[in-house]
């Protein structure tokens, strides 16, 4: 919510530098935001911890690009009642480790974290060869 916060103090400010009329348009868009967000909310808050989907925003594919924490995707993905599968950037921080400090981080798989990554957050079988082409910013296999 924070994000969705600071967007809103944007458009407060928008408003309030434009004049009259526009200070006006931007608080009734402020409380319409605020009026639709306290409905979702109010639906959102009642599904079980377990029935929440898990959401992967990817942006790009080649190279594997995915939106993460501190995001407003990561925020309209919280307020519409998923959880970011990729918020923590599991894979990219193991993927980062591994490559800067190759001789520390030798014992970390890619490959496997990354099938057992999607497996678990995404319910998704990937292959070792899906793993790999991922790994090796390839080019998606056509179906």
């Amino acid at each position: 919510m924070l994000i969705l916060n600071f967007l809103k103090g944007c458009v407060k400010l928008i408003g309030d530098i434009l004049g009259e009329d526009s200070k006006k348009r931007a608080a009734n868009y402020i409380s319409y935001l605020d009026a639709k967000l306290n409905t979702i909310t109010n639906i959102i808050s009642k599904i079980p911890k377990e029935q929440i989907p898990k959401v992967l925003h990817v942006t790009s594919l080649s190279p594997l690009t995915v939106d993460g924490s501190n995001t407003i995707i990561n925020a309209l993905i919280d307020t519409a009642g998923g959880i970011n599968a990729a918020a923590e950037e599991a894979l990219q921080i193991q993927w980062a480790a591994k490559i800067i400090n190759p001789d520390k981080f030798a014992s970390i798989d890619i490959i496997k974290e990354t099938r057992n990554f999607y497996k678990t957050f995404l319910n998704y079988d990937l292959s070792q060869e899906e793993a790999n082409r991922i790994i090796n910013d390839d080019a998606p296999i056509s179906r």
